[in-house]
């Protein structure tokens, strides 16, 4: 066991960036989107929605009271995206077909903009009428007001997004993991009506590899290592035979465990999917393959949001919308720097206190202590991660005072280290990803298991989605609350004393905050400093002690979805400074578990909003 002293002072966003208005960290220039709107086509694209059509069906809720108005305005938005509506188990409590996938298409997206627009429009004239309200009664309102906002932006700018990646959240990969890991099969009707939803894909990826070509002109391709990825990972199922892809394998996996005998029954069914494989899935990643490789002269050397048409203006969005604050990039940046230096005196520290070398790097602590603590893979992986849950469900009831009803369990996947939340109905747990073919340092472990389940994603989500909550608050993504809640986790596992007999563990844990501050530092300077991919990495190398295959991974991500990995520290040190402000405001009075309930208790908000909400839980517990 080793003792230590940890940094609990943290100041909240605004502080922190406060006397960087000087900033030297410069942000460049980027072509200009309105070139690129014209010569792609962009420009002349018609929403398949208009903005008076959209107004039509916004309409008839203006006389609905706040309740019913959020959940009829949330269920025209799943109108629009069946598979989400199906993968969160509400389809049919919101009315929205099951067995229709999701339009991929640029006129989809962008008539799906005129509906947020509209909805915001009555959104915003009843936050004006709500003024002067206690922050509690507005709340709902108010977040929605921001989600809509977000999302639209996000169309707004999706001209500079990279439809196809290698990337969890690419459209080619919801679309595999729709059928993988959503679509149920409990017996010959669900059978049937998967392979039906097969013979829809053709249609679906039309409109994904049209999204490609118009992007190509534009100048929006991925950079060439990602590039190459890319076109494997698509060529791979391209390829396939009718029996030997996702959606076949997929297909009998769950037939096997279904209720459909065994036999000519089953037998017929297999070869009904088979030769829907053959006819519809793998001839629509064939056409995805064609537009891919029609980039192929187009691929540029270097990624980075500030080379691509208008990115300059495309990153601040993603910035505000993703950390949910006003930061700049250069103020992310350095607020970056200076955490990220606190967090390595830290680690070194420990390293000391366990008789490492000090004049090793990051990179040669970590290597050694990796060979110290050894590794763990397959069954013996899955085993340790199971047992981390359990532990940490015991302890639960130190942090919170309600815990979610439906349970959470690590399961193999062909990519790992990501969550799945949970169905509505609970006929599906949360689950936690782990590649099949992981091999992991075991000090590595603890961490991302508490990040991903308790008391970290799982405690948040599936809280939220048993919840007494509008239907959008129960599957926002506001990521600077969603993944600053999970980082904050990992810290509050070690503050409950998850690492007491790990050191080793708990050095894992500081590496990974390293990392989330080191994010702010590399994205930012990838996507508007004008940082080359290998100056990114060289970066991460120098500051992180992670392996070379996990930082070309991290390093990927920041072209691929810029600012995403700002989300995390954001978040992270606004919910540390809302708690701290709590302890200060409330003294005695101040307890844990009340201001985590505070927390979590009105689903994922914006970090402004959740302030708001934080403020007038101190003045009740005051009065209490």
């Amino acid at each position: 066991m080793v003792a230590r002293k940890v940094s609990t002072v943290i100041l909240p966003l605004f502080l922190l960036a406060a006397p960087l208005l000087g900033a030297s960290a410069q942000v460049l220039d980027s072509p200009p989107w309105s070139t690129a709107a014209a010569s792609s086509g962009w420009a002349r694209l018609v929403p398949n929605l208009s903005a008076t059509a959209a107004a039509a069906k916004v309409a008839p809720l203006q006389a609905l009271g706040e309740r019913e108005f959020l959940e009829k305005a949330y269920g025209l938005i799943l109108l629009r995206d069946p598979e989400i509506a199906y993968g969160y188990g509400i389809s049919k409590a919101y009315g929205v077909p099951e067995d229709e996938l999701s339009d991929l298409s640029d006129e989809q997206a962008l008539g799906t903009r005129q509906l947020y627009l509209a909805i915001g429009k009555e959104v915003d004239r009843r936050v004006s009428e709500a003024r002067g309200k206690a922050v509690k009664e507005s709340v709902a309102l108010a977040a929605f007001s921001r989600w809509l906002r977000d999302k639209e932006k996000d169309i707004e700018f999706s001209l500079d997004k990279y439809p196809v990646s290698p990337y969890v959240n690419s459209l080619d990969q919801l679309s595999i993991q729709y059928f993988t890991e959503y679509r149920s099969m409990r017996d010959a009707s669900d059978a049937e009506r998967y392979i039906a939803c097969l013979g829809k894909l053709p249609a679906k990826m039309a409109g994904l590899a049209v999204a490609l070509d118009l992007r190509a002109k534009a100048g929006v391709v991925l950079p060439r290592g990602i590039y190459e990825f890319t076109l494997r990972g698509i060529r791979e199922i391209a390829n396939a035979s009718p029996e030997s892809n996702p959606f076949y394998e997929t297909f009998a996996r769950k037939l096997a465990a279904s209720s459909v005998p065994e036999g000519a029954a089953r037998e017929a069914l297999l070869s009904k999917a088979a030769s829907a494989c053959e006819r519809y899935a793998i001839p629509a990643w064939k056409d995805l393959l064609r537009a891919l490789e029609r980039q192929g002269g187009a691929v540029p050397a270097e990624g980075g949001a500030w080379r691509l048409p208008g990115g300059g203006e495309y990153y601040a969005s993603c910035l505000t919308r993703l950390t949910t604050t006003d930061l700049s990039a250069a103020e992310i940046h350095e607020i970056g720097k200076r955490e990220l230096a606190r967090v390595q005196a830290e680690i070194r520290a420990d390293f000391a206190l366990l008789g490492y070398p000090k004049e090793q790097s990051l990179s040669q602590l970590y290597t050694r202590l990796g060979r110290d603590s050894g590794s763990l893979s397959g069954r013996g992986l899955l085993s340790r991660i199971d047992s981390l849950i359990e532990g940490m469900d015991g302890r639960l009831d130190k942090i919170v005072a309600i815990r979610p009803r439906i349970g959470v369990e690590a399961v193999f996947g062909e990519f790992g280290g990501y969550y799945q939340p949970p169905s509505a109905d609970g006929s599906r747990p949360g689950r936690y990803f782990v590649a099949s073919g992981d091999r992991r340092y075991a000090y590595d472990v603890a961490t991302t298991a508490y990040h991903e389940t308790l008391p970290g994603h799982h405690l948040q989500i599936a809280r939220a989605i048993q919840a007494d909550l509008p239907g959008f608050l129960r599957g926002a993504d506001f990521l600077g609350y969603t993944e600053g809640w999970a980082l904050y986790a990992e810290r509050l596992a070690f503050e409950m004393g998850a690492y007491d007999k790990d050191p080793s563990g708990d050095l894992g844990r500081l590496r990974m905050e390293a990392l989330r501050a080191a994010r702010l530092v590399a994205d930012t300077g990838l996507n508007a400093m004008g940082w080359s991919f290998s100056k990114t990495i060289a970066f991460l190398r120098e500051n992180t002690g992670l392996e070379e295959g996990m930082i070309q991974s991290d390093t990927s991500r920041y072209v691929i979805d810029p600012g995403q990995a700002t989300a995390y520290y954001s978040g992270f040190v606004e919910m540390l400074a809302l708690r701290e402000r709590c302890r200060a405001a409330l003294g005695p009075k101040y307890d844990v578990r009340r201001f985590h309930e505070a927390v979590l208790g009105g689903g994922a908000l914006p970090l402004s909003l959740l302030g708001r909400v934080i403020d007038e839980f101190i003045a009740a517990e005051k009065a209490r």
